[in-house]
């Protein structure tokens, strides 16, 4: 009888003090997500990636742009084959909603663009909005290799992207990346989902809060260190996968147009921003950095860069690759 009645207590406790039960085991039932008035369909779940590009999605008048996932997960129109052919330059290109190419139409990616200006050029567009740094590598390790690119190309907001990195969730549930004694940790995984969970933990909070807890689920908040030393275990595990398959990598380092207009305005917020950037660019690979070039184009071209809600504009988006394309041309 006090076991019963303690266990009712604490059911009684944990209802009055989470929202369900999801956010006890860190498992939330999928959802789609939603931004600016419409709606993520392309996403799927992924039990390592917390969710990918539906492979055949094709948009409809419901989403302001056009969006064409090809039947290997890619943002493309056409299918690749498994090898480039003889003289042409296979690009991968990682990233999140800015490698994606979100709110520009099929055409007027980064990638899109990366191939327009070279001709030679196959890019890749792994793109997938919402990932953070640690995704995209897992994302590169995973799948990355199955059509042999020559280079890898891996697209990091900053810091944004390193920020996510630690969360158990960012628009949905995620695996959690750790540094740990100088080397990559990954946690959360299989990335959970309330339909994989036993039934009892939906149903029951207490059952939940005894037998169900993620430890991961519950983190603080990491300081910039913490994110500095997550984001170099995570560039050094990008760099021996690569390595592995004989392929080169670089990783550039970008602002969304909510941050130009920060960096412009905020003299405080934008000493340590430089030099939190600073620290990241110092390290042993190939970095491109953007964000000198994207505040000039800025100054010079102003809001026609801008997409309508969070994202570049197809001549934002061209800009960038004419930049990327001269940097991967010295490779």
């Amino acid at each position: 009888m006090v076991v019963l009645l303690a266990g009712a207590i604490l059911e009684v406790v944990l209802r009055s003090r989470f929202e369900g039960t999801g956010q006890i085991t860190g498992a939330a039932e999928w959802q789609v997500a939603e931004f600016g008035g419409f709606s993520y369909r392309w996403d799927r779940y992924h039990p390592l990636l917390g969710w990918t590009n539906q492979p055949g999605y094709k948009s409809d008048a419901s989403v302001p742009f056009t969006v064409t996932i090809n039947s290997q997960g890619l943002r493309a129109t056409q299918d690749f084959t498994p090898r480039a052919e003889d003289g042409i330059r296979r690009v991968a290109l990682f990233g999140d909603s800015l490698a994606f190419g979100e709110e520009v139409d099929d055409g007027e990616t980064i990638a899109d663009h990366l191939a327009t200006i070279r001709p030679g050029w196959e890019i890749l567009n792994y793109g997938v909005h919402g990932y953070g740094f640690g995704q995209s590598v897992l994302l590169l390790e995973e799948e990355g290799g199955l059509l042999d690119p020559d280079h890898y190309v891996v697209m990091v907001l900053f810091p944004e992207d390193l920020a996510r990195d630690h969360a158990a969730e960012f628009i949905h549930a995620k695996p959690v990346f750790r540094q740990v004694d100088g080397s990559l940790a990954v946690e959360n995984i299989p990335v959970p989902e309330a339909s994989r969970t036993p039934r009892l933990f939906r149903l029951s909070y207490a059952a939940a809060w005894l037998f169900g807890r993620r430890g991961s689920w519950h983190r603080e908040r990491p300081d910039w260190d913490s994110d500095l030393a997550v984001s170099r275990a995570v560039a050094a595990h990008a760099t021996e996968v690569v390595a592995d398959r004989d392929r080169s990598l670089t990783i550039v380092v970008l602002l969304a147009p909510a941050g130009v207009l920060r960096y412009l305005s905020e003299p405080v917020w934008r000493r340590q921003f430089d030099a939190m950037r600073a620290e990241f660019l110092d390290q042993p690979i190939d970095m491109l950095d953007l964000i000198p070039a994207q505040i000039e184009a800025y100054r010079e071209e102003r809001a026609v860069l801008f997409a309508p809600l969070a994202h570049w504009s197809s001549r934002g988006n061209q800009i960038w690759a004419a930049q990327i394309a001269r940097h991967l041309d010295r490779e």
